[in-house]
């Protein structure tokens, strides 16, 4: 689906585009003819990794949602819960990482639609993935690396921590979601494993420059910016999502950090747009991370229209930003349902936003009559509606995402007074100064597809037999939301021996 025109000979990019149907069905029919639901495997795991890469873009959330809970059950069934030892070789590294993005994809999932998450994985003792580069891995060791050292891992390292904190709320039955110090005390140990950053991941403002990421790496290590981006967006709209129900029972202490989740949220989105204009543009990671953006800017943009900031500039300039680079992307030749969706929805936000301001200066001029008040706000209350199976994916679903919108029909007066009694005005954050790194972070993606050489070999404790997928030229690392085939080894024939 994400193939440029000089990287297929064979095949046009448009026809190869709208076969995509066809190869992800094919690769589900070989999966049940080869009987995996009840011989589980490794290889069968990693294709399910990969297989999210077409459900996002085709914004297939349930039907994601569904395989998902079958790969868990999976990956309980070969053992991958009862690990203990920290990786020594190709496998148990492997091992580790699947299970870990698994349970983040999780817990990831949990958040976004609001059900109780499959695995309490806040109490798994499985080690963590290390720090290290495909080519580190052998079928008999593994060179792990500083945490200083950038690698295609070293993002994961962290959000499999950040997500296993993440988890916690959904401890007591989820009643720690409605506990302000329980998730106030979340927050805390997630800005703590994010204190933790190295120097590769942090705001290069010390250092006298605007950017999010550090520009002494070479472009090879582009990936970092990308994985950066999902994990930095992944945080703040968690935060959003976390403190917007205290917003008014706790207004002063949730106010301020809800404003800075959502003013910060595409800070590293901007510091790629500028720093490398040509190279952000033609990067098929757009593309590919599509869904995400969608959800970054979704979460911004309900924010504005029910809460809205009394200094909207910011954070109006960013949705309108995201819409037109998902217009870009969906005139594409290699558009995505999920660009054009997306783009259309945020669209219908900001109308409804900038109808809200319109009718309260004509409200501040004259007064039009409770009747027709009541009509206006049983047509807005419609469109917005309308808004909600779009939508629901990103605001906790769809009772969720109904009764948040319904609120944005609340005088605001009273509430606007308040905030301005308690705080003042708020400043606006100065444009491309993104919050210090210590106050938002990201979720996750991975790097370019890296080969390993062939090494096929089997665990003999295995109850269900060899399996292959230790021997692919895969990627190890899973790139689920950030794979760009012009980082490719295989492309131009460095990666097949």
């Amino acid at each position: 689906m994400f193939i440029e025109p000089m990287e297929s000979t064979v095949i046009g990019v448009s026809e190869l585009r709208e076969s995509a149907p066809g190869w992800f069905k094919l690769s589900r029919l070989a999966l049940h003819a080869g009987e995996f639901e009840s011989r589980p495997c490794l290889t069968q795991l990693i294709v399910f990794q990969e297989s999210q890469l077409y459900w996002y873009a085709t914004k297939a959330i349930e039907a994601l949602n569904s395989a998902l809970g079958q790969a868990i059950r999976c990956a309980q069934a070969l053992g991958l819960d009862k690990d203990r030892l920290p990786s020594t070789d190709l496998e148990s590294e492997l091992r580790h990482r699947i299970w870990w993005d698994l349970c983040s994809n999780d817990t990831f999932q949990s958040l976004c639609l609001d059900r109780p998450p499959l695995v309490q994985s806040y109490l798994s003792s499985v080690p963590f993935p290390q720090n290290c580069d495909d080519c580190d891995l052998t079928p008999t060791s593994i060179f792990v690396r500083p945490i200083e050292q950038p690698t295609v891992m070293a993002q994961h390292v962290f959000r499999a921590r950040i997500f296993k904190v993440l988890n916690k709320l959904y401890a007591n039955n989820g009643n720690d979601l409605t506990n302000y110090e329980a998730v106030t005390a979340v927050d805390k140990e997630v800005s703590a494993i994010m204190s933790e950053y190295p120097w590769y991941l942090l705001n290069q403002a010390d250092s006298g420059s605007s950017n999010f990421l550090s520009t002494t790496l070479p472009p090879a290590f582009d990936y970092l910016q990308w994985q950066h981006h999902i994990m930095h967006t992944s945080i703040c709209v968690q935060r959003i999502r976390m403190y917007r129900p205290f917003l008014r029972t706790h207004f002063e202490s949730c106010w301020s950090k809800c404003v800075v989740a959502v003013e910060g949220a595409f800070a590293v989105y901007h510091s790629m747009r500028t720093s490398d204009p040509e190279r952000f543009r033609r990067s098929a990671k757009r593309v590919v991370q599509s869904y995400q953006i969608f959800c970054s800017a979704i979460s911004v943009a309900v924010f504005l229209l029910v809460e809205r900031p009394i200094l909207p500039t910011k954070i109006l300039s960013d949705i309108e930003l995201v819409i037109q680079d998902l217009k870009e992307l969906s005139e594409n030749k290699n558009s995505i349902p999920i660009a054009v969706h997306g783009r259309r929805s945020l669209t219908k936000i900001l109308d409804a936003y900038q109808g809200y301001c319109r009718d309260a200066r004509n409200r501040a001029i004259v007064d039009e009559g409770s009747s027709n008040n009541e009509n206006n706000n049983t047509t807005t209350t419609e469109h917005l509606h309308s808004l909600v199976p779009e939508i629901y994916t990103v605001m906790g679903g769809k009772s969720s995402a109904r009764r948040y919108l319904d609120s944005s029909s609340v005088p605001r007066a009273s509430i606007e007074a308040e905030r301005l009694a308690i705080q003042g005005p708020q400043r606006p954050m100065i444009s491309g100064s993104p919050p210090n790194a210590s106050n938002v972070d990201t979720t996750n993606v991975q790097s370019p597809l890296e080969s390993m050489s062939s090494a096929v070999f089997s665990n003999p404790t295995d109850m269900f037999g060899t399996d292959p997928v230790t021997g692919l030229n895969l990627g190890l690392h899973f790139d689920v939301l950030g794979w760009d085939l012009d980082d490719s080894a295989f492309l131009d024939g460095t990666g097949v021996s």
